[in-house]
Order: structure tokens, then C-alpha cells, then sequence
């Protein structure tokens, strides 16, 4: 059976219901979300035998206004490993596709979306530490052409694992903050590397 021809078809909508939608979505945004700050990865020395940059580089932050999906509590698995039970954190965020491209597009075009990699500054404490999430899956089709369009991103995030990378977004409280937490696990990683060393030789 044919749809009925007296409505505009989900595929088919006027330009004016989808600037609705988009402006909707971002006053929500707006109303219930919170600022975090964006920092985009810049590839330094890319493997692509291995995928992946072992000397990558964060040379902005942008601050930009997500919604906390997972707002029930960071969500993740548990798991036993050779160094013990870990607990991995996860996040899910979501935010405006327009306003994404407002701030970060305009000023890099080469990033017309979140991407795998990038990292997530939330700038105060939750549950007594300070927090920077990675950016592991975007899905592109959380809300699937409604009225022929998408307006959010939906951003998985894990907690990011510092692996001496440089900081240098010209954000004093970033930089500081993120340089600071790099240095103590380095030296934390060294320390527990030089014990399993000594055991060894016991």
C-alpha cells in the first residue's frame, strides 16, 4: 500500500523541518548536556603495518557542549588478566552533527566527525579523579534519516591510557593537567617494571 500522497514522505522533508529537528536537537543539547572539551589526534609517525602512532600529538581543545547517554553510571566490563582484575570504563556520549561542524569542521576540515582516537577532557571531577576519555566507535546511524536527515553523533568512549603522547592544545588547565597524569603513569609504569625485574632475579 502507497503512502498517503497529502504528507510530506520521512525521505522526502522540507529543508525547514530538518533545520527544526537540528535546532531542537541542539537547544536540548544545550539544556541537559555539559561542556567538555574535544582534542583532536594528530598523527606523528603512523604505522600502518601496525595501525597505530606510537609519538601522536593533541594540539587543540575544543570546547563543545555532549550529552551523557549512559547517564545511569559509566558502564564497561570486568575481567581477569595477567596483571589482575581490571575494570574497563566506558561512556557513551552524544552530540549535535551542525555544532559539531560549527566548532571543530570550520577550524579543521579535515574532521567532519568525531573520530576513533580523539580524546574527551571532562574538565572536573567525577568520583573524586579527574577523567580523559578515547574515543573507540562512532556510530553514524543512531537516529536513522529521520525526515531525511541525522542530527546527532552517538561516541563510545573507554578510559584513555597515556602512552607519552605530546599536549600542547593551548589550553593552560588542559595541558598542565594531562602532562602532569602522563608523567605519574610513566613513572609508575617504570617503577612496576623494575620490581617485576628484581623478582625475577630473586
Amino acid at each position: 500500500m502507497a503512502t498517503n500522497p497529502y504528507f510530506t514522505s520521512n525521505y522526502t522533508a522540507y529543508a525547514a523541518e530538518q533545520t527544526l529537528v537540528h535546532n531542537l536537537t541542539i537547544e536540548s543539547h544545550k539544556i541537559f548536556g555539559i561542556d567538555l572539551k574535544y582534542l583532536p589526534r594528530t598523527l606523528e609517525n603512523f604505522d600502518p603495518f601496525y595501525g597505530e602512532d606510537t609519538h601522536s600529538s593533541f594540539n587543540s581543545a575544543i570546547e563543545l557542549e555532549f550529552y551523557i547517554k549512559s547517564y545511569g553510571g559509566f558502564e564497561g566490563n570486568q575481567f581477569l588478566s595477567k596483571f589482575g582484575l581490571q575494570i574497563s570504563e566506558e561512556l557513551v556520549l552524544t552530540c549535535s552533527r551542525k555544532r559539531f561542524t560549527e566548532e571543530v569542521t570550520t577550524v579543521n576540515a579535515e574532521i567532519t566527525r568525531p573520530r576513533e582516537g580523539d580524546l574527551i577532557y571532562i574538565p572536573f571531577a567525577v568520583d573524586e579523579r579527574m577523567r580523559v576519555f578515547e574515543i573507540s566507535h562512532v556510530n553514524q546511524t543512531e537516529n536513522f534519516s529521520q525526515l531525511g536527515e541525522r542530527y546527532t553523533w552517538e561516541i563510545n568512549c573507554r578510559v584513555f591510557g597515556f602512552n607519552g603522547e605530546a599536549f600542547d592544545t593551548g589550553d593552560a588547565t588542559v595541558d598542565d593537567w594531562l602532562l602532569l597524569t602522563d608523567l605519574k603513569t610513566t613513572n609508575c609504569s617504570e617503577s612496576k617494571f623494575s620490581l617485576d625485574r628484581k623478582s625475577t632475579r630473586l
